[in-house]
């Protein structure tokens, strides 16, 4: 089992994997950063798609933050974000 997860680990790692989400299940994240706590809590949907959201001082509850997509302010206070996945992969994730 030892040799079967150091393996895993080592194909993580050439792939420049950090973390791998399961569906289903909301992930927190914390920010390196002492003083402060907040980070992101981050869930891989059944439909292939990431639900996220910005949390400070606890990741029970989101706080608003401002949103960007590609470069352009699209959101002073956005507060739940849903990235969808790719269409054309759809065959591919079942």
């Amino acid at each position: 089992m030892k040799k079967i997860l150091n393996e895993w680990q080592e194909f993580l790692t050439e792939q420049k994997i950090d973390l791998v989400l399961p569906r289903e299940k909301e992930i927190i994240l914390k920010a390196d950063q002492e003083g402060h706590e907040r980070g992101l809590v981050i869930k891989f949907t059944r439909e292939g798609g990431y639900d996220v959201y910005y949390w400070y001082g606890s990741p029970d509850e989101p706080m608003a933050a401002e949103l960007k997509a590609d470069g352009k302010t699209v959101g002073d206070a956005v507060e739940r974000v849903y990235l969808g996945f790719h269409p054309e992969l759809e065959d591919k994730d079942e």
